[in-house]
């Protein structure tokens, strides 16, 4: 970086920032290929072809994925086969079901407890007009609300209960579950102040909140909580006046209940329980695959949804030979690692947070491996006697060379190179 400085009063040249290792720039800016996933989904450079697919919600019609569009912060729709993009990156992600029917007319399916709703009185989260309900809350406090009661098989998953709430005129907004069924009832509860914009959790099972603010004063509020294997198989899903909130309105759209232990994004439902199907990312190998038998570099950018467990499963953010040949992973320990050979690799530490944005890259000169986690170098690891790899026709970005295994994230910026950077141009990157 330069800039011309007249400090001395004769003006001058002078460079300002990190030193640039002579033929960096020309080495990191000519990779092998390159994916980008902002705006869009672009093989910026490379061979072949990208293929994104994505099949029709289930049932038949449900055919609008959603996302969070930037810098708007409004709820968009992305019809089947449209890639969606996000802030920090393409919204990757599997499999989810919202099990709340009718999930923005809470005048139907729902049953209210003190609290009355009127039909489409305000601009909803996606912008359209008249199209969210408004809560009236007559007595203030979780009595007043509306409630759906949902079965499900018993066992120790975890859901996730989400709604898109806005401040009418009450202070605080609650959305809680009641579990029950089995011999131990779980009550996990979470109530957001608008004022304070802080969270309040009560209540037995809950293992995480989160809010995320949106458009024109609106939030996305999320509960997750996990079921205990004492035979419930029910959940009760209300959203109600927070404690203490006086009366007063709220309005309210978009409620979401998923056996996931995050909320994944927005699935609209009517009469029945709609499935977003899993979506699936395939770059061509040929030209775009370094040689694993060689010196190469891989990198991306990646940001989780959110913590992942067993029931969700490992997923492959890179997948660029079949089997276990090699795979850049989000295990279920929440760790990324690599699963080489047979053999795992974990080269890029084990405090990394992955639901933060980090940048990753993976170097290998001669045997050794090199795991770097936004330009600093965390780990290495001896890679003698690797076997052959086995090319597939395909390279998985997000999910596995066979378009399953799926990540739930936000990714970008996959790269390839056929020769290992340095660590002065990994800093670059």
């Amino acid at each position: 970086i330069v800039y011309y400085s007249t400090a001395s009063g004769t003006g001058s040249w002078v460079q300002v920032g990190p030193e640039v290792p002579n033929g960096a720039i020309g080495n990191i800016n000519n990779p092998l290929c390159e994916v980008r996933s902002i705006n869009g989904q672009q093989l910026h450079k490379g061979a072949g072809t990208l293929n994104f697919t994505r099949e029709a919600f289930s049932p038949a019609g449900s055919t609008t994925g959603t996302y969070i569009e930037e810098p708007t912060k409004i709820l968009k729709g992305a019809a089947t086969d449209i890639f969606r993009s996000e802030a920090d990156g393409g919204l990757y992600e599997g499999a989810s079901e919202n099990l709340c029917l009718q999930s923005e007319d809470f005048n139907t399916t729902w049953t209210k407890d003190y609290a009355t709703i009127t039909s489409n009185v305000e601009t909803g989260p996606d912008g359209v007009a008249v199209s969210a309900d408004e809560m009236s809350c007559p007595n203030g406090g979780v009595n007043d609300r509306v409630k759906q009661t949902i079965a499900f098989v018993d066992s120790g998953q975890k859901h996730t209960l989400s709604c898109f709430v806005k401040q009418g005129t009450l202070d605080k907004v609650a959305i809680y579950a009641f579990i029950s069924g089995g011999t131990t009832s779980l009550s996990p509860i979470v109530t957001y102040d608008f004022a304070t914009g802080t969270l309040t959790t009560a209540g037995s099972g809950l293992t995480e909140a989160s809010v995320v603010d949106l458009y024109d004063g609106w939030h996305r509020l999320k509960l997750t909580y996990t079921n205990n294997n004492t035979g419930n198989n029910s959940s009760a899903v209300r959203i109600s006046a927070g404690s203490g909130s006086g009366t007063g309105t709220v309005y309210i759209w978009g409620a979401q209940l998923e056996e996931l232990p995050f909320a994944s994004s927005y699935i609209p439902t009517t009469t029945v329980a709609v499935t977003r199907s899993a979506q699936s990312t395939l770059l061509t190998t040929a030209g775009n695959c370094p040689d694993l038998n060689s010196d190469f570099t891989v990198y991306f950018d990646y940001k989780a949804i959110g913590d992942i467990d067993s029931s969700v499963g490992t997923g492959y953010i890179i997948q660029l030979a079949t089997s276990s040949d090699f795979i850049l992973r989000h295990a279920t320990d929440n760790k990324v690692n690599i699963a080489w050979d047979g053999l795992s690799y974990n080269i890029f530490g084990t405090s990394l947070d992955v639901k933060d944005y980090h940048k990753f890259c993976v170097v290998r000169s001669s045997n050794t491996l090199y795991g770097y986690v936004d330009g600093v170098l965390i780990g290495s690891a001896s890679i003698s006697d690797i076997s052959s790899p086995n090319y597939q026709t395909n390279i998985g970005i997000g999910n596995s060379t066979g378009g399953a295994s799926n990540v739930y994230a936000r990714m970008n910026n996959f790269k390839t190179w056929n020769r290992a950077l340095t660590a002065s141009e990994v800093r670059l990157l």
